[in-house]
């Protein structure tokens, strides 16, 4: 297996232009991993890569299962609860929906890059989760709709809902950013094509 070098998404912040097209890209390769019938279970910036142009996920399901006392120690002890969903927090059961909340928490670490804003006041123990609604209707909201980051915001917002049946689907994302998209601007060129894709394959086998 090709060993996987590169630089993680926290060492990306003075390369403006590549953590912008990171949105589609992620978005991009989320959907690929459900359409596929996985799940990433460990999303966080430090287990997102970049190899040149490339963004590549890493790490997949070392979040300790939802149950019981066990999953109560692990999850209280876990370096990345931040990144969580609020129904791993409480011990819930976790589907696809649970991965797109927290490829929100890292949308909105990118989005205080490139805007220049204070990222939530967390306590080194809290979980976005706690103060989500807070942030986004509060700093990133106040963002002016022609400002570059307003699409990836308002996707976010959609991705970071409590309730995971009212969150978007990673692929939706995806398609939302690609109908918006300058070309370079939130997508490298192959995350583009693959979107627009399957984008074209799921039109013509809903018309069927």
């Amino acid at each position: 297996m090709e060993s996987l070098q590169g630089r993680d998404l926290g060492m990306m912040v003075e390369e403006y232009d590549v953590l912008q097209r990171a949105f589609g890209c992620l978005a991009r390769g989320l959907s690929f991993i459900h359409r596929h019938s996985m799940r990433n279970r460990d999303i966080c910036p430090q287990n997102i890569l970049f190899r040149g142009s490339q963004v590549v996920y890493t790490n997949f399901g070392h979040a300790p299962e939802p149950f019981s006392l066990q999953h109560a120690k692990a999850a209280a002890n876990d370096p990345m609860r931040r990144y969580r969903a609020p129904e791993y927090q409480e011990g819930g059961e976790e589907n696809n929906s649970s991965d797109v909340f927290s490829l929100g928490c890292v949308f909105i670490e990118i989005l205080t890059v490139l805007d220049e804003v204070m990222p939530p006041p967390l306590e080194a123990e809290a979980c976005y989760s706690e103060a989500i609604g807070r942030f986004i209707c509060g700093e990133l909201c106040a963002l002016s709709p022609y400002s570059r980051t307003y699409l990836p915001k308002y996707s976010c917002w959609h991705m970071v809902q409590r309730k995971p049946e009212d969150r978007w689907w990673a692929g939706l994302a995806a398609e939302i950013l690609l109908g918006h998209d300058i070309p370079g601007q939130f997508f490298c060129d192959a995350c583009a094509i693959d979107t627009e894709r399957h984008k074209y394959r799921h039109l013509m086998n809903n018309s069927v």
